[in-house]
């Protein structure tokens, strides 16, 4: 069996299973649990931190590009190593 055939078949089987719960109400009776929204309300509540971890961590990165190619260029003008040419920027 092909896995498109396979996926076609789970496809059709998770589309049966979904109709299914619709015709049982299941999200009516979720929406009126408070619990459910308060899950709802945390999982909201990650995904913004998880953004603003996402942000920094593009800066951090940018950070670095620039160190690195600062690094690189003070070493190929000089002839010493990127390790050293960082150390002698950072010291001035």
């Amino acid at each position: 069996m092909g896995k498109g055939r396979k996926a076609d078949e789970i496809e059709k089987r998770l589309i049966g299973e979904l109709k299914a719960l619709e015709a049982a109400s299941i999200h009516a009776i979720m929406e009126s649990d408070d619990r459910v929204t308060g899950v709802i309300k945390h999982l909201d509540d990650a995904l913004g931190e998880l953004d603003r971890m996402d942000l920094l961590i593009g800066l951090y990165k940018t950070q670095l590009n620039v160190r690195s190619s600062r690094s690189t260029a003070i070493s190929s003008s000089d002839g010493t190593d990127g390790e050293s040419a960082w150390i002698a920027a950072r010291d001035g």
